[in-house]
């Protein structure tokens, strides 16, 4: 279940809704950039799971709403569940720009638009492949090749943009992809 720890300010015209897997992560790797696009008109809401960062969000005077997600769970029942939170999050915010970072909010998010705002800009930034590309295990291993058919379909669907932070991620999606 949400929560939403500031009511969302409709007066803005521009909404941007940045998902991504960690507070903490958001904060050390993003935090610069959302802070360029409040600066430049836009509301940014920020969707993470809170690992006690929340309230240097807020502070930013960003929105945040606390979404649940297992960094390496595979869960499908979980990860549904995770997409319908998402579905009311997306249709009660309406952003003008969804950018997800990370596979897993690529993979959830885009699921998610397409059942809420299939036309609406998305950013997706894959950062780092994640222990399923990395990892050597059994569960690296059955998940890999769905992950592969999912990224295929959902990292650059219409009306998106992908965005790399190093030229080796982008080597290697090339690749697996």
């Amino acid at each position: 279940m949400s929560s939403l720890r500031k009511g969302i300010d409709r007066s803005i015209s521009k909404r941007l809704l940045i998902y991504t897997m960690s507070d903490k992560f958001f904060l050390s790797h993003f935090l610069d950039r959302a802070l360029h696009a409040l600066q430049h008109g836009f509301k940014v809401i920020v969707v993470t799971p809170d690992t006690g960062h929340a309230a240097r969000i807020i502070d930013c005077e960003f929105e945040f709403i606390e979404i649940k997600l297992e960094r390496h769970g595979i869960n499908p029942f979980f990860e549904l569940k995770t997409i319908f939170e998402l579905v009311k999050i997306y249709r009660r915010i309406k952003p003008d720009i969804i950018w997800q970072i990370g596979v897993k909010p690529i993979v959830l998010g885009t699921l998610a638009r397409n059942f809420t705002l299939r036309n609406s800009p998305v950013i997706n930034a894959p950062v780092g492949l994640g222990y399923v590309f990395a990892g050597q295990g059994l569960k690296a291993q059955l998940v890999r090749p769905i992950l592969k058919i999912a990224l295929s379909f959902l990292l650059n669907p219409k009306n998106s943009k992908v965005i790399f932070e190093n030229t080796e991620d982008f080597r290697e999606m090339q690749a697996l992809l």
